[in-house]
């Protein structure tokens, strides 16, 4: 803390009202959120299996992996110290499981791209923030598995997939039924992982990011909605989860300035009320962060509705929600949609 003053104290009087502004822009925690937090997070430090995953019941991540890396990043979303803290324990063991799941040549994590782009996403959350050397405790210092060796093994995977999970077309297919046509959701999630990596120093082709940008605009109306799969007419439920990931790829690759950009922000913040019908916590999740990175005033007041539904959803053993997928994924989707009060996930930055 004496640091930071010591360096605002240094900077122009223009820059620190500036950033005295921005430091403004966060407010104050609504306290029922905060409970709901360390609830939620005890909740899944007790559900947390022997082997270091969650119970999970999804056709798109039945060997935990997606779920697992979902469930370390809610705990990693609430601030606690990923080292020594409470849920250091459930951290730990999580990351050891998506570790210990990863292939050693292919740098695959198994499932399918669903599991592989949101693993990728929290192992670069939680690069430079947990102390490696806490992983994998008993095991020979040259065989242990490293986070950082883990995201360059991903980055590589990613762009060279080949199979059931190639990068096809400028983007990335979810399962093998639809015969390796590429889509925009797991599309989606590979390069949100990816930007993650790169966030965290580790290298990607420049022509892989550029690819899958290209990718994501071409599937992107003028009307803002965004295809699924094939071409940008294609539709599968209503587009909020799309045009959602869309604007997040667009925002965080610094994007900003193409058409598609412009055509989702305004489909976005003119369907404010609109839910994703078919996968409603995978869409709030997407939706939270987009409208974060399009519009603050936006975010407020959509957050402001979530935050109280969530609360009205909070279950007696500290879950939140429900989903058919199980109550683990529900309660780290629902934190993680809500994490961006905290922001202490570095994806979450703006």
């Amino acid at each position: 803390m004496l640091v930071r003053i010591l360096l605002l104290l240094s900077l122009p009087t223009a820059t620190l009202v500036a950033q005295e502004n921005e430091f403004r822009i966060g407010g104050q925690v609504p306290a029922e959120l905060d409970a709901l937090f360390d609830r939620g997070a005890d909740y899944l430090a007790k559900s947390q299996q022997d082997n270091g995953s969650w119970k999970c019941q999804s056709q798109f991540g039945s060997n935990g992996t997606g779920v697992c890396s979902l469930c370390v990043l809610a705990l990693l979303s609430t601030g606690d110290d990923p080292n020594f803290g409470e849920h250091a324990g459930s951290i730990r063991r999580g990351l050891e499981y998506l570790l210990s799941k990863q292939h050693q040549k292919s740098g695959m994590m198994g499932g399918n791209a669903y599991d592989f782009g949101f693993t990728m996403l929290c192992l670069a959350e939680a690069y430079g923030t947990v102390d490696e050397d806490r992983l994998f405790r008993g095991e020979p210092a040259g065989k242990k598995r490293t986070i950082g060796k883990a995201l360059e093994l991903c980055v590589e995977a990613a762009s060279t997939m080949r199979s059931k999970t190639e990068l096809v077309g400028h983007a990335w297919n979810s399962t093998a039924s639809n015969n390796g046509i590429p889509d925009t959701s797991v599309g989606g999630s590979v390069l949100v992982g990816l930007l993650a990596a790169r966030n965290a120093g580790v290298e990607v082709p420049d022509d892989v990011m550029e690819r899958a940008f290209k990718y994501f605009k071409k599937m992107t109306n003028k009307s803002g909605k965004v295809g699924y799969y094939q071409t940008r007419a294609n539709d599968y439920g209503n587009s909020i989860a799309r045009s959602s990931i869309t604007a997040l790829v667009l925002a965080i690759g610094k994007r900003q300035e193409c058409e598609a950009y412009a055509s989702v922000r305004k489909y976005l913040l003119s369907n404010l009320e609109t839910t994703y019908n078919t996968h409603p916590l995978y869409g709030d999740y997407y939706q939270a962060q987009a409208l974060f990175q399009l519009d603050y005033k936006a975010w407020q007041a959509w957050n402001r509705e979530r935050v109280s539904r969530a609360v009205a959803t909070a279950n007696d053993d500290g879950s939140v929600g429900r989903s058919p997928v199980g109550q683990p994924y529900a309660t780290a989707m629902n934190m993680l949609t809500l994490a961006l009060n905290f922001r202490f996930l570095p994806i979450y930055e703006r």
